[in-house]
């Protein structure tokens, strides 16, 4: 199997298959998630923001540590 963008036939173990892009990389060589993530679908980055975007607009809930938190709190002072 040659590599892609190579001439010369290389050994398969010095290459490794990406479970994200399928794509063959060379062991030892730094690929950047994001580079696979490119590969899969194109508009990936961009509908990240949009989610991000929609989560940051979500009114945040209270959670229930913090409201007895807040009763504990509260009853202290007063007493």
């Amino acid at each position: 199997m040659k590599y892609e963008g190579e001439d010369s036939i290389v050994e398969m173990k010095s290459f490794r298959q990406c479970s994200l892009c399928e794509k063959y990389h060379r062991v030892g060589e730094e690929v950047d998630v994001y580079d696979c993530c490119d590969y899969e679908d194109k508009d990936w980055m961009v509908n990240w923001v949009k989610r991000l975007q929609k989560k940051i607009k979500e009114p945040k809930s209270v959670s229930d540590f913090v409201k007895w938190s807040r009763n504990v709190f509260n009853t202290s002072i007063t007493h």
